[in-house]
């Protein structure tokens, strides 16, 4: 069996997983923001916070690297794109790469890579219950919003990303093993891996269904009571103030 992703909760005794998740999902939101406008002295400000995380909350940096390969990929490609489509002075006379091009597309993925490492944090420090009570608890002042739904259906999102990077592995080393990978069209692997790996995690997902309507799963639920204490305000004022402080570097 594959090994638990890096990605899912793993239980801790960090200031990250004792942290109230309505001030995480605050605190994501705030960096989330900053990230998208900051420069990139404020992107480093926000990385050495995102980095303090993966820190508290005891995650291997290494593994997160190696499961966020394919991020890794598409941000490169669109690094490329950019240098290739702005231009400007070439960064190497033989290929047509711009250096303000290539630049602004690093940039680019520097941000994403924020954002994606602050969900990562919130997601593998805290429970499937927790995050959905805390979003039914934020989406309940807004009117028109089935906060309990949209809560429900976040949740499940939560949950099965770690879902599908396992099935992902599983498709993998079963192809493997049966000597698809030899296969010399490179889209037909591709589509084979796709098709199993959507089967699958539909597979999943109508199970999941079924074992919620079984239980007799309804929109009406209690859910366990979320306390903020003093801890988690300074927190959650510490992270706004970092987020400023990354907007005006």
């Amino acid at each position: 069996m594959a090994e638990l992703s890096a990605i899912a909760f793993r239980p801790g005794t960090g200031r990250l997983h004792r942290l109230d998740p309505r001030c995480k999902i605050a605190i994501l939101a705030l960096t989330g923001a900053a990230a998208a406008h900051a420069a990139p002295a404020g992107l480093a400000v926000l990385s050495a916070l995102m980095l303090l995380g993966v820190y508290d909350a005891r995650l291997s940096l290494k593994r997160l690297l190696h499961e966020l390969r394919f991020l890794w990929i598409m941000l490169a490609a669109v690094a490329a794109m950019r240098a290739l489509t702005i231009p400007g002075p070439a960064l190497w006379p033989p290929l047509p790469l711009s250096r303000p091009g290539l630049a602004q597309g690093a940039i680019f993925a520097w941000r994403v890579l924020v954002v994606v490492g602050g969900g990562i944090l919130l997601s593998a420090t805290t429970r499937t219950w927790a995050l959905r009570a805390a979003v039914a608890w934020l989406l309940a002042p807004v009117p028109g919003v089935p906060a309990q739904r949209v809560a429900t259906m976040i949740g499940l999102v939560i949950r099965f990303i770690p879902e599908v990077l396992h099935q992902a592995v599983l498709v993998r080393e079963a192809q493997q093993a049966r000597g698809i990978a030899e296969c010399r069209n490179p889209l037909r692997r591709l589509h084979l891996w796709i098709a199993v790996l959507m089967r699958r995690t539909l597979l999943k997902s109508d199970h999941l269904a079924l074992a919620m309507v079984s239980r007799g799963y309804t929109e009406d639920r209690m859910d366990q009571p979320l306390a903020a204490g003093p801890a988690d305000f300074f927190l959650l004022v510490l992270g706004a103030a970092v987020s400023l402080s990354a907007l005006l570097c």
